[in-house]
């Protein structure tokens, strides 16, 4: 339903074709990541993210504020990046996602956010679906509850996912934001 999209989607491919015939990037990658955070409420076995945060603050190195992600997200589009896929540390600790996340709706690019899951509650997820995000991923590391919650260090983040899952797929409207499962 989004025909600009479309056309911007089939210039790009002629851009990346014309950019390897000529040596040089005439246009910007399909998808910008945006590391947004390396802040997490979790201390998962496999990831040293929350621990970089804290070293990094020790170190003086601070987060880009609001205004300096929204240029990133507004580079990303001068440079016709088609999206933003917004990860961290867990993205959705940051008050502005939903705005930044609007801002990339609002400049016609596709709008991603990885999470694990933890803060999709009712109204979180209402205001997700309201920035116009067109994919959640939710990082989901075993089958069992058991399992999951060890690797993540948090006994109830199991059923957190899954009660965020069903609260996505009870807002949203029709197909968006699709929801998509994540693994280590």
């Amino acid at each position: 339903g989004r025909f600009t999209f479309l056309a911007e989607s089939a210039s790009r491919v002629m851009a990346t074709w014309l950019s390897r015939k000529i040596s040089r990037p005439i246009v910007g990658p399909s998808l910008g990541p945006l590391i947004i955070t390396y802040r997490c409420n979790y201390f998962c076995e496999f990831c040293e993210l929350p621990r970089r945060a804290i070293r990094r603050r020790k170190e003086g190195i601070r987060e880009f504020d609001h205004d300096e992600t929204i240029r990133v997200v507004r580079g990303f589009k001068r440079v016709r990046t088609a999206g933003v896929g917004i990860t961290g540390g867990e993205p959705l600790i940051r008050e502005d996602i939903y705005d930044v996340l609007t801002e990339i709706n609002r400049l016609s690019m596709v709008g991603h956010v990885n999470t694990n899951g933890h803060f999709l509650n009712p109204e979180n997820v209402s205001r997700l679906i309201r920035t116009g995000v067109d994919s959640v991923n939710i990082s989901l590391d075993a089958p069992d509850a058991g399992t999951h919650n060890r690797i993540r260090g948090n006994r109830r983040s199991y059923e957190k996912i899954m009660e965020g899952i069903e609260e996505i797929r009870r807002q949203r409207k029709g197909r968006q934001p699709r929801i998509g499962l994540t693994t280590v």
